[in-house]
């Protein structure tokens, strides 16, 4: 492998870690902004309550795969081989779940689910509850989770060509574990003053 090839797979491996990190951390914001608006009417003497519900309250697992995938992208940057590959493929469940929570969030839940959310907040209601979804931040964790899932697969197809990597920085050279230097020797553990005989 030339040195320009090596260069170029090094740009793409660093590019799709970037971009994987990048489409993690946009899912953590997305997931702690508002998603929905809920609106309540109560009875005398209360008086109306508007709730901001974030994306992590309505969904609470789309902030735990954006988390996992900011772990597995550090991850794959300190293993090799087949180990890029199953975590390639763990982060590509990540990005789809996360796609598929964006979209949900873009509809108003249920009206079980919306009580469950307005929890304390809803007693007193004379029965007209409005929810109004809020779709700039659904959208956009939604696309992130399609920018999360291509990384995904870039690392599935692309991790055997990636040389780059903690696993392989840290390896010792095999010519040198075997040197005869007294300071390798101590390494090994071995006493260079006692000679065999």
């Amino acid at each position: 492998m030339t040195e320009a090839s090596t260069d170029a797979y090094r740009r793409e491996y660093l590019g799709v870690l970037a971009v994987a990190v990048l489409a993690a951390g946009v899912i953590l914001l997305g997931s702690s902004q508002s998603w929905l608006h809920l609106h309540v009417d109560r009875l005398a003497p209360f008086s109306p309550v508007t709730v901001s519900v974030t994306g992590r309250s309505a969904y609470p697992a789309v902030f735990g795969f954006a988390v996992v995938a900011i772990i597995t992208v550090v991850l794959v940057a300190v293993t090799g081989g087949l180990g890029r590959r199953i975590l390639g493929v763990l982060l590509a469940v990540n990005g789809v779940s996360s796609v598929w929570y964006g979209v949900h969030g873009l509809t108003a839940p249920g009206p079980a689910r919306i009580l469950e959310l307005l929890g304390t907040r809803g007693s007193g209601t004379n029965g007209i509850i409005r929810a109004q979804a809020q779709a700039a931040w659904p959208l956009i964790t939604a696309g992130a989770g399609v920018l999360l899932t291509v990384a995904a697969i870039a690392i599935v197809l692309r991790a055997g060509r990636w040389t780059g990597g903690l696993s392989r920085r840290y390896d010792a050279p095999a010519e040198a574990a075997k040197s005869e230097d007294p300071w390798r020797t101590l390494d090994r553990g071995e006493d260079p003053t006692i000679v065999d005989r």
